[in-house]
């Protein structure tokens, strides 16, 4: 029994965090399967060569820097961003313009009119919006999970994102 004028009780949230954890590790392994498209496609299609082994090295790396240097410019700007905004609202921005950017890869690549600038781009464009969902997400634990469960629901996370990688 409560008293009155007290808090209620926190309901039980964790299931829900199930649910999104669930959606988000889907998401974080389609990601990767992006990343790799991406190298598989270099390999493949635009320097199938054993000649062309010096552009197919300057061109992994391209890519490998387009995917993570936004990230790592892009996180503190994002972090700030999340903690002035509404996270869901962050949340669906940031997951249509990644559903974008992907149909885009995958319909030029599909195409034939994939180039390497073009695919640098968007996966420059596709890491900074990653690093908003990112922020907004992790910053969002404490709205589905119990303090004392902080922990549990961060190592499941960081579990998600080691074996996305």
């Amino acid at each position: 029994m409560s008293k009155p004028g007290a808090e209620p009780a926190s309901e039980n949230r964790f299931p829900a965090f199930l649910v999104l954890w669930g959606s988000q590790t889907l998401s974080l392994f389609g990601t990767m399967v992006t990343q790799f498209a991406a190298n598989v496609w270099l390999v493949r299609d635009l320097y199938p060569l054993p000649t062309q082994k010096p552009q197919l090295a300057l061109a992994l790396t391209a890519l490998g820097i387009a995917s993570t240097a936004p990230l790592i410019f892009g996180m503190p700007l994002a972090g700030a961003f999340a903690d002035r905004h509404d996270r869901q609202r962050i949340l669906v921005v940031a997951n249509s313009v990644l559903a974008v950017l992907t149909a885009m890869l995958v319909a030029l690549s599909f195409a034939h009119r994939l180039t390497l600038p073009l695919a640098a781009l968007l996966l420059v464009l596709y890491a900074f919006a990653s690093s908003f969902h990112s922020a907004a997400f992790d910053s969002s634990y404490g709205r589905f999970v119990a303090p004392d469960e902080l922990p549990r629901a961060g190592g499941m996370m960081m579990t998600s994102y080691a074996l996305a990688q």
